[in-house]
C-alpha cells in the first residue's frame, strides 16, 4: 500500500470500517468483499485505526443510507449507470447490482493498480483511471449524454475547498444533465471536532471543507434540486449509546447525505 498517499490513503479506513461493520451480529451492511480485501492486504497496521468507535459507525450509516439511496434510484431506473467517484476500494457494486445496471468506478492510477489486484473488473463494473476533479474520463463513456446516470460522491467532499466542490457541480451538470447526484458533507463546524481517537488523522489526508446546509447547493446551478438528506444522527440510537454517546446533539448536522437531481 505504499503506493497511497493523501486523499487515496483514507480508503483503507473505510475498506476497514465496512469490514468491521460486516463481522458484527448485528451488522448495518453485509460486505464479504470488504472483509476478504482486509484479509489480502498484509501490509497495513489496521490496529491503528480500530480505536476510532465514531469513525466507524458513522461510515456504517453512511453506507447503509448511500446503498438504499442507489437501490431505490435502481428500481425506477434499472438499466443506469452508475458513476462512482473517487471510489477506492468501494464494493457497493456487489451490493446493490440488479444484473442490468453499468456501474463506473473513477479515481487516479495509483487506485487503480490495487484495485484491479483485489477487485477486478467484469463487463458492467469498470475502473477508469481519472480525476473528479477532471471530467476528461467522461469521453470513455459510451453515449452518456443520452443515458440516465447516477453519479455518487462518497468520502470526497470534505478533502476538497469551495472552489473544487462549485467546479466539481458544474462539470456534472454539463457532462451529465439530467442526472442524479449523491454526495455525503460534514458541517462546518466538524472540521474542527475532538476526535482524538480519528482514524483520518492516522493517514496524510485532512478535512478542508464542510456545509452547513445542503440546500445551499441548490444555489450553485440552475436546476439544481435537492430531493432528499439524511442526518446520520437520525438512526440507529442504540449503536450510538453503544459507544457510550447518549446525548446526540453535539453530533446533530455535522454529517449528512444528500441526494439531488439535476432536470
Amino acid at each position: 500500500m505504499e503506493k497511497l498517499t493523501g486523499i487515496s490513503e483514507t480508503l483503507l479506513v473505510t475498506l476497514y470500517f465496512r469490514c468491521l461493520e460486516t463481522l458484527r451480529s448485528d451488522r448495518l451492511i453485509q460486505d464479504m468483499q470488504s472483509v476478504d480485501i482486509v484479509q489480502q492486504i498484509q501490509d497495513v497496521d489496521w490496529s491503528k485505526f480500530s480505536r476510532d468507535q465514531i469513525s466507524q459507525l458513522m461510515v456504517a450509516i453512511r453506507t447503509k443510507i448511500i446503498d438504499d439511496a442507489t437501490r431505490n434510484f435502481l428500481k425506477t431506473h434499472p438499466s443506469a449507470n452508475i458513476i462512482n467517484l473517487a471510489a477506492g476500494l468501494c464494493t457497493r457494486f456487489f451490493r446493490v447490482d440488479n444484473g442490468d445496471l453499468r456501474w463506473y468506478n473513477i479515481d487516479l492510477e495509483p487506485v487503480q493498480q490495487v484495485w484491479m489486484q483485489l477487485i477486478g473488473e467484469s463487463d458492467r463494473h469498470r475502473f477508469i483511471v481519472g480525476s473528479a476533479l477532471n471530467f476528461e474520463w467522461s469521453s470513455c463513456l459510451p453515449n452518456h449524454q443520452s443515458q440516465k446516470y447516477l453519479i455518487i460522491m462518497e468520502g470526497l467532499s470534505m478533502y476538497l475547498n469551495t472552489e473544487m466542490m462549485h467546479q466539481l457541480i458544474a462539470d456534472i451538470q454539463t457532462h451529465f444533465p439530467q442526472s442524479e447526484f449523491i454526495l455525503d458533507v460534514i458541517s462546518e463546524s466538524a472540521l474542527n471536532f475532538d476526535n482524538p481517537n480519528c482514524a483520518v488523522a492516522q493517514t496524510s489526508a485532512k478535512f478542508s471543507w464542510g456545509i452547513n446546509n445542503l440546500q445551499d447547493i441548490e444555489t450553485w446551478g440552475a436546476n439544481i434540486h435537492l430531493v432528499q438528506e439524511w442526518d446520520y444522527t437520525d438512526y440507529y440510537p442504540q449503536r450510538w449509546h453503544e459507544i457510550n454517546i447518549q446525548d446526540l446533539s453535539p453530533y446533530k448536522n455535522i454529517s449528512k447525505v444528500g441526494h439531488f437531481l439535476i432536470p
